[in-house]
């Protein structure tokens, strides 16, 4: 049998480990907190052209040198929650290591803050996505 709200705090402990309460202090969720990975997302890693009009990127340049530079993304994709640390709960912030940083998710209705505030996900999924009844 389990304690009344057993799960709720594991729950909740989770979400704070997402959103950085952990040993590097990093947030999972891209844009919560100071800290965030950049992601192995291609156009997360390229310069908006609205914002700098002076790039010039051909549809075949978009590797070098904006995906592999050490730089932060200038593209924020915002709520995107990565894969994660390894099983030693090692994270390396490296754009290209897609095993630990590719984007596992950016629908609101998986993002962990929602969830705690009551939502529920399969109400939310069926609403959205009536081939799945």
């Amino acid at each position: 049998m389990l304690k009344e709200g057993l799960l709720t705090n594991l729950a909740k402990r989770q979400v704070d480990y997402i959103l950085g309460v952990n040993t590097i202090k990093l947030s999972y969720m891209v844009s919560f907190g100071p800290n965030f990975p950049r992601i192995h997302h291609r156009g997360s890693s390229l310069p908006s052209l609205p914002n700098h009009p002076q790039s010039s990127i051909r549809c075949d340049g978009g590797f070098e040198p904006f995906f592999h530079s050490s730089n932060p993304n200038p593209n924020i994709l915002v709520g995107a929650i990565v894969v994660g640390p390894n099983q030693n709960d090692r994270f390396l912030d490296d754009r290209n290591d897609y095993s630990h940083s590719e984007p596992v998710s950016t629908l609101l209705w998986l993002d962990p803050r929602h969830i705690l505030l009551g939502a529920n996900p399969v109400d939310d999924i069926l609403s959205c996505c009536s081939c799945l009844l």
